[in-house]
């Protein structure tokens, strides 16, 4: 006989409760050398409401499973695991994005946006939604990374231009990540925000682990944040 439905979401809460509990736990012990930091699920970082949209990642809803925020040798950070979606003109739900969103702080302000962006497979278009705004001008790309991959856009060509090397650095130290797509990134004044492609990882809060288990379930995990945290200077500086 099935649970009646309150029953089932009180217990689920537990469950949900119990499971964060538990990371937060243990987490400290297997992330050394974070200044400070806290972990809250089912809700994005703050500093995702300051990311572009439509020409970074375009999002109508966000799947939030956590966020980790605090600072590593001084510089803040957050770490989003989440899920973008935007519905498309037929009213179907398109997956824009799933991994893990990081902002850093920037040790230095740009005078606008500029971003190292994954080229399309097919000639950006307004049918497809790849178009990019009037405001933004490519920068040319005659790095190693290729025109293949990526394109870098800004409001500021000038400014891109003298800060396009550090870009590059910061992108070839995340393509050491183990991750399903190519990273990308976007500097829009004091902020940075990159774009890791990956699995979810650790725990879906919705759907909670039954019989969390220390090796199997967190120290992946604690892998995984530790990997992007290490590479927080890399684009702090870029």
């Amino acid at each position: 006989m099935l649970a009646p439905a309150p029953l089932f979401m009180v217990i689920a809460a537990k469950q949900r409760r119990f499971q964060t509990d538990f990371y937060i736990a243990i987490l400290p012990l297997l992330l050394p050398g974070l200044d400070q930091w806290s972990i809250v699920t089912r809700k994005p970082a703050r500093q995702i409401e300051r990311m572009p949209g439509h020409y970074f990642v375009p999002r109508d809803e966000i799947d939030c499973d956590f966020h980790v925020e605090g600072s590593v040798a001084g510089i803040p950070f957050s770490i989003t695991q989440t899920l973008l979606t935007r519905t498309r003109g037929d009213d179907t739900a398109e997956t824009t994005f799933c991994g893990l969103i990081v902002w850093v702080q920037a040790s230095t302000s740009f005078p606008g946006d500029f971003a190292a962006l994954r080229r399309p497979n097919r000639q950006r278009s307004l049918w497809q939604g790849t178009a990019l705004p009037d405001r933004l001008r490519p920068v040319p790309n005659t790095t190693h990374l290729g025109r293949w991959a990526y394109d870098f856009v800004t409001t500021d060509v000038s400014a891109a231009t003298a800060r396009l090397s550090g870009l590059v650095a910061a992108v070839d130290v995340l393509l050491t990540l183990k991750l399903q797509n190519l990273p990308q990134i976007a500097i829009r004044g004091a902020d940075i925000f990159v774009l890791l492609p990956m699995q979810r990882l650790g725990w879906n809060g919705q759907t909670p682990i039954q019989d969390l288990d220390v090796d199997r379930d967190i120290r992946p995990f604690a892998r995984m944040l530790h990997g992007v945290l290490s590479r927080v200077d890399a684009t702090h500086d870029l």
